[in-house]
């Protein structure tokens, strides 16, 4: 039997992982990892989604790399997944195995061959590629060329590695891959001890009817909040670079078009984090409808999803003061060019007096980076890191390398020490 497959998404730190813990309550639901663990194989780069539209395109040369990049990707995941516990391990390792399985029943075909892009995911020694182009140059000279070729085309020199190609219908790459994720997913349950699973981003936010045609039975809830709220939480706590915060007009643009991507289909169920925690009965009730719960099953309630502690996360902008920084008309602007997404509080928002006093992390994290990069010397200690380079340099950089640590060490240390004196100054005259 295949399980119920259900998933919450979410735009970036937009309270997908409350539908998370809300869900994780009932006891006929096996929870793959919590809010730690984000299943994006489907739709990230170089993912499940890019490798369809590439090989029912079926395009000659695109096939080959976009192969390479998924399996770049998936050797990556299995071994070393940077958001969470490698695919090996929570695939009883039979990832890879399944994965090989999965490009056989595609009929992707390989062999030894090149072209100009070839060798963009591989790291080739420089010092081979030359010597190996001068031969072959060398050698094709002492050859007559007799072909007619009116644009003056002459042989060159690429190195030769695995090629792939593959082409099939779009209904038998659904049909396969289908297949294969049911393969993947049934190893966390294999005993069918439980009627769904859930995943945390497992389909993207703005996922339409193709996403879920790779399942027979799944629910995907996608959670949005208040942009006051996200605005001013990354700029204070989270300072993640992929919100645009720096700047608020664009924040605001790209908080529109994000959201307007936003397709309709009879497995998809969209809520506002602020309903879920503020209209806990009614939003709850339409979510076990929508998935097909009963209450009977929610014998943990309230166990995860403490709407009383979720309610501190709202609102932040009236509990908390950027040292006097005043960001009124930014969260202005945002009312006003994002009224449609801002909750609206049934009971009256009053200004508070007593704000605990924070320091923005963006501000700290946005001016650390730009002293990083700004540093061009920074390139040369680098180059300790490169293979070649420690080969043929070994002994002048074993020589070097306490040295140059050091000397990094404490230049580091120093202007991390000049900058917070300066920042929390700057703080404190702005206060």
């Amino acid at each position: 039997m295949n399980h119920k497959i259900i998933t919450c998404a979410g735009y970036g730190n937009s309270g997908s992982s409350a539908a998370i813990d809300f869900f994780k309550e009932f006891s006929n639901v096996l929870c793959i990892g919590g809010s730690l663990f984000e299943f994006t194989f489907l739709h990230e780069p170089d993912g499940i989604i890019d490798l369809y539209y590439a090989i029912t395109e079926g395009h000659r040369l695109k096939t080959d790399l976009s192969i390479k990049r998924f399996l770049r990707l998936v050797y990556k995941l299995n071994f070393q997944n940077p958001s969470g516990p490698n695919y090996k391990d929570f695939f009883n390792n039979h990832f890879l195995d399944y994965t090989k399985e999965y490009l056989d029943d595609l009929g992707i075909i390989k062999w030894e061959g090149c072209w100009y892009r070839n060798n963009e995911l591989i790291l080739n020694d420089n010092n081979e590629f030359i010597a190996k182009k001068y031969i072959f140059q060398r050698e094709v000279n002492n050859i007559e060329y007799k072909l007619y070729e009116p644009d003056g085309w002459m042989p060159t020199f690429l190195l030769r590695n695995t090629m792939y190609y593959g082409e099939t219908s779009k209904e038998n790459f659904v049909k396969i891959t289908k297949r294969y994720l049911s393969k993947l997913l049934n190893e966390f349950d294999p005993k069918n001890e439980f009627e769904f699973l859930l995943f945390d981003q497992l389909m993207p936010a703005s996922c339409d009817t193709l996403y879920t045609s790779f399942f027979d039975d799944i629910y995907v809830v996608v959670v949005d909040r208040d942009p006051r709220d996200l605005y001013f939480a990354n700029k204070v706590f989270w300072s993640c670079g992929y919100l645009p915060t720096v700047d608020v007009s664009v924040f605001t643009e790209w908080y529109k078009k994000t959201r307007s991507m936003d397709y309709s289909d009879e497995k998809i169920i969209h809520i506002k984090f602020e309903n879920l925690i503020y209209e806990y009965e009614k939003t709850t009730k339409k979510l076990m409808e929508f998935v097909g719960l009963d209450n009977e099953m929610h014998n943990g309630r309230g166990k995860y999803l403490k709407t009383e502690e979720s309610k501190k996360n709202t609102r932040l902008w009236l509990k908390y003061d950027l040292c006097g920084i005043p960001i009124s008309d930014e969260l202005n602007m945002i009312e006003s060019e994002l009224s449609d997404f801002c909750y609206n509080y049934n009971d009256e928002i009053a200004e508070r007096n007593d704000k605990q006093q924070v320091y923005a992390l963006e501000k700290i994290d946005v001016y650390v980076n730009k002293l990083i990069l700004s540093r061009k010397k920074r390139m040369f200690f680098s180059a300790l890191y490169n293979t070649n380079v420690l080969l043929s340099k070994k002994k002048i950089l074993l020589l070097l390398f306490p040295t140059v640590f050091l000397f990094e060490l404490v230049v580091s240390f120093l202007r991390q020490m000049k900058y917070t004196f300066i920042y929390k100054k700057e703080c404190l005259l702005d206060y």
